[in-house]
C-alpha cells in the first residue's frame, strides 16, 4: 500500500513513454514547417507581402516559386500532429473532456493535410474549408483542453496559456471572416489565428519533453 501510494503522489510529474514521443513530433512538425514551409518560400517568392498576401499563397502551384515546399511541409506538419496528438493521450486526464479537446485539435491536424494536399488554385472549395477546419477546430481545442488539464501537476503553468491561445485565435479567425482585419492584413491577421497554434505545439513540446518518463508496470495476474 505505501508503494503503491508513492507511485500515484511521484506519478504527476511523470510523463508515459508514448506521451513523450507525441511532444517531440509536435514540436518537429511546428518548426519544420515555420522553417521551411514558411520561412524559405517567403524568401524565394519575389514581392512577397506578410500583410497583403496569405500563407496560403505560399502553396500556390501557378505563383509561388516553392509551392511543392510549403504544401509538402504543411502536410507533414497535419501528420506529424495527429500523431502526435494520439501519442499525448497519455499525458490528459481521462474523461470526456480530452476526448473532445484532443479530437478537435486531431482534425485541426487532418486540415492541414487537407490544405497541402488541395492548393488555393486547384481546389479552392476544399482547400478553404481545409484551413477552416485547422482555424476552428484549433482554436476550440486549445480552449476546452485547459478542462482535461486539471488537477495535473505536468501541466501547471500552461492552463490559462493554452486556453489563452485559443481565444487568440478564435477573435482573429471571427475578425479575419468578417473583413476586418486593419493595418494587419488579410496577410497578416491570418498568422495572428495560426501562429498560437503553432507556438503551443513548440511550448509544449519543449515543455513535456523535459519531464521524466516512466514505463507503466507490466501487469501481473493475481494468485
Amino acid at each position: 500500500m505505501g508503494m503503491s501510494g508513492s507511485f500515484r503522489e511521484r506519478r504527476g510529474p511523470l510523463l508515459p513513454r508514448p506521451a513523450r514521443r507525441g511532444a517531440a513530433l509536435l514540436l518537429i512538425g511546428s518548426l519544420q514547417f515555420i522553417l521551411v514551409g514558411m520561412l524559405i518560400p517567403e524568401l524565394r517568392y519575389p514581392g512577397y507581402s506578410l500583410t497583403a498576401r496569405t500563407i496560403s499563397a505560399l502553396g500556390n502551384t501557378a505563383h509561388s516559386p516553392l509551392a511543392e515546399l510549403f504544401n509538402g511541409s504543411i502536410i507533414l506538419l497535419g501528420l506529424l500532429s495527429v500523431i502526435g496528438f494520439a501519442l499525448l493521450w497519455g499525458a490528459v486526464h481521462p474523461g470526456g473532456r480530452r476526448l473532445v479537446a484532443l479530437g478537435l485539435l486531431s482534425i485541426a491536424s487532418l486540415g492541414a493535410i487537407g490544405v497541402g494536399a488541395a492548393p488555393e488554385n486547384v481546389q479552392g472549395t476544399v482547400h478553404g474549408l481545409a484551413a477552416l477546419t485547422v482555424f476552428l477546430a484549433g482554436g476550440l481545442g486549445l480552449l476546452l483542453l485547459p478542462l482535461a488539464m486539471t488537477r495535473d501537476t505536468r501541466w501547471d503553468g500552461f492552463r490559462m496559456y493554452t486556453a489563452l491561445s485559443g481565444v487568440v485565435t478564435l477573435v482573429a479567425l471571427l475578425l479575419y471572416l468578417r473583413g476586418l482585419v486593419g493595418p494587419l492584413g488579410p496577410g497578416g491577421m491570418e498568422r495572428l489565428i495560426v501562429a498560437p497554434l503553432l507556438l503551443w505545439e513548440i511550448l509544449v513540446g519543449i515543455r513535456l519533453l523535459r519531464l521524466p518518463a516512466y514505463a507503466p508496470p507490466l501487469h501481473r495476474a493475481s494468485g
